[in-house]
């Protein structure tokens, strides 16, 4: 198949266009059309960045990424505060909770532990040698810290970072 295009004056003469000259429209039309409407890219298969790389703007990853080298820079990952019970899930992007625990104990209930190596930062907020935290599992399966119970943080340990691992949550960091 063959692509042509009319010269302007429209005379009868047309031009082949190499791949390459298409690669290049369809690279124009793209980024002027990004410019107009935003821009979203799904990228089907591994891919390899190497030597220095500038990447900038907000990324929203919806499966697994692997690094296997070092970052610079800055990467921000959401936070959540709040001032009463919570409760994650698996479709929330929390990455930190922050619960204050002035004047109450907190509940916060867990995801279902089905994403395994999500990680959790939980820290309560205030001094919680009065008021404790509990972190409830959902729906009361599964296991934190290879209980299965609900976890209670209390004045000792007030925060703690967890990760998620066949149906089961592990502290991996406490502090």
């Amino acid at each position: 198949m063959t692509i042509t295009r009319i010269k302007p004056g429209g005379w009868g003469y047309a031009e082949v266009l190499t791949s390459t000259q298409l690669n290049a429209m369809d690279a124009n039309t793209e980024n002027a059309l990004d410019k107009i409407v935003g821009h979203t890219d799904t990228l089907a298969s591994n891919v390899t960045i190497t030597g220095t790389t500038v990447v900038s703007g907000v990324f929203t990853f919806n499966n697994t990424v692997n690094v296997t080298s070092n970052i610079a820079g800055k990467i921000k990952l959401p936070i959540k505060t709040a001032t009463a019970a919570y409760t994650t899930d698996t479709t929330t992007d929390d990455y930190m909770i922050l619960l204050d625990v002035n004047g109450a104990a907190r509940i916060l209930t867990l995801p279902s532990a089905v994403v395994n190596g999500r990680v959790l930062w939980i820290k309560g907020v205030a001094d919680m040698t009065t008021n404790t935290l509990t972190l409830a599992r959902a729906g009361g399966t599964g296991s934190i810290a290879g209980v299965a119970t609900d976890y209670i943080m209390d004045g000792i340990t007030q925060g703690i970072v967890i990760t998620c691992y066949g149906g089961d949550w592990f502290i991996i960091g406490a502090c």
